[in-house]
């Protein structure tokens, strides 16, 4: 999801534009005019959206204060082109609009899935007071939290039980840049990188669930 430092409202009652424009940017990925579709969530101007469908692996959402794409239970061949998706949705915004500017990107990384040795619980024995008096204790999760100063980089990891695969893990991953602009694809190999580092450093190497 990117965020905009101050949203695009000049861009308001120019719907007619707004699709073209999105079509163009996404068409060479596959896309017509059946996937795309005007929402309004809520009444206000915030909840006003333009979602279009990224066949069958997700879908890419404009609205007047923020982007967001979202992609789901994706291969490493699609993973590789998440860059260029990211890239044309945000790039057309950028012409229309030069004097757009995000504040801050966020990328999220989540999933359920196995330890390649051993369950979630042994893994997730932390020094944790329990909750005392509402039901069996079945043990707790981790968050941490770290940055990497010198790329305006936040980071997030939490690690918890599944709630899906029987012994197995959920991880969520949680990249923050606080920059306007950003390159899909070296964020994209270095996100990973750091992704598989903090589980690596954690003794935990997780085989691919949902």
């Amino acid at each position: 999801m990117g965020t905009f430092m101050v949203p695009v409202l000049e861009l308001w009652g120019q719907g007619g534009i707004l699709l073209k424009d999105i079509y163009d940017a996404l068409s060479p990925f596959g896309i017509s005019l059946s996937d795309m579709r005007s929402e309004a969530v809520t009444s206000d101007v915030s909840g006003q959206a333009i979602r279009v469908s990224l066949t069958n692996i997700g879908t890419y959402q404009f609205r007047f204060d923020r982007i967001e794409s979202t992609f789901v239970n994706f291969s490493d061949q699609v993973l590789a082109e998440i860059p260029k998706y990211l890239a044309a949705g945000t790039s057309w915004l950028r012409k229309r609009s030069p004097q757009f500017k995000f504040g801050v990107h966020r990328f999220v990384y989540s999933g359920h899935g196995m330890l390649k040795e051993g369950g979630a619980a042994g893994r997730l024995e932390l020094a944790a007071r329990p909750i005392v008096g509402s039901g069996e204790n079945l043990g707790t999760g981790a968050i941490y939290h770290w940055r990497v100063a010198d790329k305006a980089w936040t980071l997030q990891l939490i690690v918890d039980r599944s709630t899906l695969i029987p012994g197995g893990v959920y991880l969520m991953f949680v990249l923050e840049v606080a920059r306007d602009h950003v390159d899909f694809w070296e964020l994209l190999g270095q996100g990973r990188k750091l992704f598989e580092d903090a589980t690596a450093s954690l003794d935990m190497i997780v085989l691919r669930g949902s």
